[in-house]
């Protein structure tokens, strides 16, 4: 039976320093692997295995659903830090000051 597994493992210069690593088995004997691999890249990456014959590993499936998930809640983390960061580079945009008004007199 042909299959492969994925793993997940620490990246420097990955997306989020995560990629994934994939490795196809004809049974119990290791084929290839493939490594440096980000997400964006993984569900196209599957689908062209499955395409080729080879059966997902549930097992692991389920850990890079987990991974992907707090992918996306660290993306929306960031895209928060970013706005706010921006608010505070430019404050004249965030905080409206008050004008001053002069009288005149005359004598």
């Amino acid at each position: 039976m042909k299959y492969y597994a994925i793993e997940s493992h620490y990246e420097k210069e990955a997306p989020f320093g995560i990629a994934w690593q994939v490795k196809l088995f004809d049974g119990h004997t290791l084929l290839e692997e493939y490594d440096h691999i980000f997400y964006n890249e993984i569900a196209g990456y599957c689908k062209c295995l499955e395409d080729m014959g080879f059966i997902e590993n549930v097992e692991v499936k389920l850990d890079i659903e987990s991974e992907l998930k707090k992918l996306q809640d660290f993306q929306k983390s960031i895209d928060e830090i970013t706005a706010k960061a921006a608010i505070l580079e430019n404050p004249a945009k965030s905080v409206e000051t008050p004008s001053i008004r002069t009288k005149s007199l005359s004598w």
